[in-house]
Parts: structure tokens; C-alpha cells; sequence
């Protein structure tokens, strides 16, 4: 998911919460994923290569395997000594990808997976909910009390905004 796919789905036109929504949004994603025990990955083979060079200086993974990858789109590494994880691609080269996210400098070594992950409509709608949430919660207060008035916050995720998550959804 995007910064501007959270933006679009919550209705927010401003830039204040950017940065906030950005260093957010890859840990609810994660969490997402482990909630739902699903990396949500698309039924489309896997790039599987011993030749997959990660670039630290500009982001870029090399491979000459590289097919069908498009902007915006996710991916989960798997198997590299400094990279696994879900990255979002920025853009596409031939036998390249730039991703959002800072790499590690790897070179050819193990076998690497890479495998296209998209996260469904409505579990993209639960990530925004889940972001919204938090960027309305005062991190940290359970409870205060002020002469005659109080005030008490969630510090946890509400439970009807987890029970909108599948519990067993299949490949996309």
C-alpha cells in the first residue's frame, strides 16, 4: 500500500500527517499480514535466482529474471541475508526495480525469492482504519483524571476494526 492509497481511502488532502502515515504504514502492514496469516501473494510465479543484486546507493534490485513488475505494486523478498521483507516498487527498469524502501548492498549469493503481494480491497480498507486510528490516539494515556473530569484513551487496536480482517483468504 501507498502513502496516497491511505491518503484516497481515508479522505485526508492535506500533507500534515505524512510523515507519520508513512513510518506507520509498513508495521500495520506486517501486522496485517501476521493477523490474517497471509502474505497475500499473487498466484503468479516467483522470480527465484541465484543472480539478484540489491543496491544500497539507489535502491535498486538487479535481476535479468525480472518480469510483469509494475509501479506501486509489493513485493516479499525471501532468502537474502539483508533484505527480506515487503518492499513497494517506485519504479521499473529492464532487469531492475527502484523501491521505496532503503536496501543493504547485496550481491549474488544465495537463491532469492521474489514474489508480487497485493494486499485485497478490503484488507486495504482495515490498514487505513487501523492508521486512522492511531493518528487519533494520544499514545500513551490510559486515563487522567482533572478535578471533577476525566478523560481515558484506547491504547490498544479496537477489536471492530480487527474483526473486518479475513481470517483465511487465499492467493490473489
Amino acid at each position: 500500500m501507498t502513502l496516497a492509497q491511505v491518503k484516497a481511502i481515508l479522505g485526508i488532502t492535506t500533507s500534515d500527517n505524512d510523515v507519520r502515515i508513512a513510518a506507520l504504514l509498513p508495521g500495520i502492514e506486517v501486522f496485517v499480514r501476521e493477523e490474517c496469516n497471509n502474505q497475500f501473494l499473487r498466484a503468479k510465479p516467483a522470480t527465484i535466482s541465484k543472480a539478484i543484486f540489491f543496491t544500497a546507493s539507489t535502491n535498486t534490485i538487479a535481476c535479468a529474471a525480472f518480469e510483469d513488475y509494475r509501479a506501486d505494486y509489493q513485493i516479499v523478498v525471501e532468502d537474502s541475508l539483508y533484505n527480506d521483507g515487503i518492499l513497494t516498487i517506485s519504479s521499473v527498469g529492464e532487469g531492475s526495480l527502484v523501491v521505496v524502501e532503503d536496501l543493504i548492498d547485496e550481491s549474488v549469493g544465495e537463491e532469492i525469492t521474489i514474489t508480487e503481494s497485493m494486499l485485497p480491497k478490503q484488507v486495504e480498507i482495515v490498514v487505513a482504519k487501523i492508521i486512522n486510528f492511531q493518528l487519533q490516539s494520544k499514545d500513551g494515556l490510559k486515563s487522567r483524571k482533572l478535578g471533577d473530569g476525566s478523560e481515558t484513551y484506547l491504547t490498544d487496536i479496537p477489536m471492530q476494526i480487527l474483526e473486518l480482517l479475513p481470517r483465511s483468504v487465499g492467493s490473489v
